[in-house]
């Protein structure tokens, strides 16, 4: 007997019963939550992180912090490496990765924190040392303006890194340091423009000594045109071109002193001073042969000194041998006198004594 549905729909219906029966569903791919894509927000909170990551990494690498913290660096750069290198897909993937790069941007704030502290401890010990420089060269005395400006310069600077306005700071630092150097190279130069006016050196080497006063000229247009290297340049050639003056100068005076040494120490020997006068010649013939040894070693300065101090203990031997020679002389002439008149004496006696016999 048939069945009134047919076979193919009771199999049907069977299945259907069974299914019912076993409180069985169809299958499904996979769960919910691993197929929903990510939201909006949490694509730009992912955007927003990665950035800031990115830019608390410039912060510490620009500040030295590789350099100064290598270990910490390193293992930030391992993470920040496998950061880079996830794709995520879901909202999950994209929270765990914004949570990633969360813990690095942490990790590059630390080390830029310490590094810029650091950094700002080697700059103050750098300001410092080219501050007191340029104090030594005369700044103070010479350029008490530029010093001024340097100074307000450091001050601001220090303002910029209490705002942690760290870019700026380090601009300002650098703009000081830059001051403070050329207070030092362009004091130093005018500390040799005085010496040369003093003691009127230009006169050995006029040509050299107008250069050095047009590079002066220049680093005044350079500063107010408030360019640097410039300024920096053109003091650098001044102090080079003033110190070669100088060096000329004080070479033509040594010599001129070390003739005149040569020419007292000569006449001292011809008036026998090295026995008349021994120890008082060898102690001004020790100085002036100190003073050959300085000009030797183009220290001419030294040797002008010496040779002027050697040239007048020789004319006090010459002076001194002189008088004591007259004095001789003197003694000599009065012992003869006394001897002829003597003699004048005995032989009119001797008539007187004649005229009587």
């Amino acid at each position: 007997m048939k069945h009134p549905f047919g076979i193919s729909t009771v199999v049907g219906i069977g299945i259907i019963l069974c299914m019912i029966s076993c409180g069985s569903a169809p299958p499904s791919s996979t769960p919910a939550s691993e197929e929903e894509g990510p939201h909006n927000e949490t694509v730009q909170e992912l955007t927003s992180v990665k950035e800031r990551t990115k830019n608390a990494r410039k912060l510490a690498e620009d500040f030295e912090g590789p350099v100064s913290y290598p270990d910490e660096w390193n293992s930030a750069e391992s993470r920040y490496a496998q950061a880079e290198a996830l794709k995520p897909g879901s909202e999950q993937a994209y929270q765990e990765a914004i949570e990633t790069y969360t813990a690095l941007e942490d990790s590059y704030n630390a080390i830029a924190l310490k590094a810029i502290f650091h950094y700002k401890e080697q700059r103050d010990q750098v300001l410092q040392k080219a501050r007191e420089e340029a104090l030594e060269a005369g700044a103070a005395a010479l350029l008490p303006e530029v010093l001024d400006r340097a100074d307000n310069t450091a001050a601001a600077a220090l303002s910029r890194y209490e705002a942690q306005d760290y870019y700026a700071f380090a601009q300002e630092s650098a703009m000081t340091e830059a001051l403070y150097v050329l207070l030092k190279t362009e004091a130093s130069a005018l500390g040799i423009r005085l010496e040369i006016e003093t003691h009127n050196l230009s006169r050995f080497d006029p040509q050299t000594f107008a250069a050095a006063e047009a590079y002066m000229q220049q680093v005044a247009s350079a500063y107010e045109g408030k360019d640097m290297a410039l300024a920096q340049q053109d003091a650098t050639a001044a102090l080079a071109q003033y110190q070669q003056v100088a060096d000329t100068g004080w070479e033509a005076l040594a010599e001129e002193q070390r003739q005149r040494v040569k020419a007292l120490r000569e006449e001292a020997v011809n008036l026998k001073a090295p026995a008349a006068m021994k120890t008082a010649f060898e102690e001004a013939d020790s100085i002036y042969t100190e003073g050959e040894g300085f000009m030797s070693a183009k220290d001419f300065k030294q040797a002008l000194e010496l040779f002027t101090q050697g040239a007048d203990q020789f004319a006090a031997v010459r002076d001194a041998t002189m008088k004591k020679r007259q004095t001789a002389e003197k003694a000599i002439k009065t012992a003869q006198d006394k001897i002829a008149d003597s003699d004048k004496r005995a032989k009119s006696a001797q008539a007187k004594l004649g005229g009587i016999r």
